[in-house]
């Protein structure tokens, strides 16, 4: 009886420490998911300038 109890209150704590590092991972994706989309923002906005500064550069007054 003794033993069975131990072995059900073992897996209560590995099912915890699971349960905690999925829900890690996923924050670890959703934050690189997050930074991902603001270095394309960024580049976007700077490829804008460049194509904005040559089309100026290159206009004949």
């Amino acid at each position: 009886m003794n033993t069975d109890e131990r072995l059900k209150n073992l897996e209560e704590k590995v099912g915890y420490l699971i349960s905690q590092t999925e829900q890690k991972n996923r924050n670890k994706t959703s934050l690189g998911k997050i930074i991902l989309i603001g270095v394309f923002v960024v580049a976007a906005i700077f490829i804008f300038l460049f194509i904005l500064a040559l089309i100026t550069f290159y206009t004949v007054d």
